[in-house]
């Protein structure tokens, strides 16, 4: 009996999880990564909406964000919570009915950006802030697991793309190129923010192609 009980608790845990496997399997009822599938198709297999009821739909439910000016996330959807961001915050919901279950605010940040989205794996939502920040929140209750500062805006970089979680790790670049920054991706510890490596995309003085910077 108590065997059973403890198989059926670790099963309800387990199920709970975003995992590396779903999210590498593509989207069908939940959307667990930015594009989709890691290959970024946007593609979703449901037939529930269709050419021919595509005229009947109404809209069901609506969601106010605060002070939001422009909205560019991509909502991820995993057990019917959708998770959305605006700039320096995300919004846990019931995808059903619209409720906020938790809200995420880094009032603290030094700047204002738009936001494209977080990575789900585990029980963890990552995001980044506008100031160079991906922090790591619990699924559950949008609780700050850690913080980890990986660009410095003051030196030109930006920071506002979706993380994309990949095993055991999460990976975020920078943007501000156009500002003559020099670019890079990096990976992360989903566990513990520890920055694993760092791939420099423009090449430092006296590197191969350098000259062409």
């Amino acid at each position: 009996m108590k065997l059973a009980l403890a198989f059926l608790i670790a099963a309800s845990v387990l199920s709970a999880q975003v995992l590396y496997e779903q999210i590498k399997k593509g989207a069908g009822e939940n959307w667990l990564t930015y594009g989709g599938d890691y290959a970024s198709q946007r593609h979703s297999p449901l037939q529930q909406i269709h050419r021919g009821n595509i005229g009947s739909l109404v809209p069901k439910w609506t969601y106010h964000i605060d002070a939001a000016r422009r909205l560019e996330a991509t909502p991820l959807v995993h057990d019917g919570v959708m998770y959305v961001t605006n700039s320096n915050e995300v919004h846990a919901l019931d995808a059903r009915t619209g409720r906020r279950i938790w809200l995420y605010r880094d009032d603290n940040a030094g700047r204002q950006a738009v936001n494209r989205g977080v990575a789900l794996l585990g029980d963890r939502v990552f995001f980044v802030t506008s100031d160079g920040y991906l922090v790591a929140l619990h699924r559950k209750n949008g609780a700050v697991l850690w913080s980890k500062q990986y660009a410095d805006f003051d030196k030109g970089y930006h920071t506002t793309l979706a993380p994309m979680a990949l095993k055991d790790r999460v990976i975020a670049g920078v943007s501000g190129g156009d500002g003559g920054i020099r670019g890079y991706v990096a990976a992360f510890s989903a566990v513990t923010g520890e920055e694993l490596w760092r791939f420099w995309t423009v090449p430092a003085r006296g590197e191969p192609g350098s000259e062409t910077w």
